[in-house]
């Protein structure tokens, strides 16, 4: 089993009804549709805005399909896992406490700053002279 997270302003009305799928381009060109769910808790600046952060345990072969795979060595992994499939799983809402300390052990935001950093620095400037 793989403990997921999702954030969301929503988690209340996802607690009570399960999830619904979300839609959209997600900077392809292609729609896609689901629940995005990563191995660490995302912040706004991450992409995940909300104040409530929802986890789910789900066996990492019912998921293995729907992973989104970073073409820039991504510092988390993270997976657009139709609801259907998430609403067979327990859903729970995490404490502030157990979010606080998960946040406390991974900066997502900070490490991937750092990939950035790195990959550019690795890149010739086309401005430059």
């Amino acid at each position: 089993m793989v403990r997921l997270y999702h954030r969301t302003p929503a988690g209340d009305a996802i607690l009570a009804k399960g999830f619904r799928d979300g839609r959209g381009r997600y900077m392809t060109s292609n729609i896609h549709e689901g629940v995005w769910l990563s191995n660490i808790p995302l912040s706004a600046a991450a992409g995940a805005p909300g104040d409530d952060l929802l986890a789910v345990e789900i066996p990492e072969e019912v998921i293995a399909e729907y992973e989104w795979v970073a073409e820039t060595g991504g510092t988390y992994r993270e997976w657009l896992v139709p609801a259907a499939v998430v609403n067979r799983y327990p859903v729970e809402r995490c404490t502030e406490e157990e979010a606080d300390a998960l946040q406390g052990t991974w900066q997502p935001e900070e490490a991937a700053l750092e990939a950035i950093r790195q990959r550019l620095a690795q890149t010739q400037n086309p401005f430059s002279e």
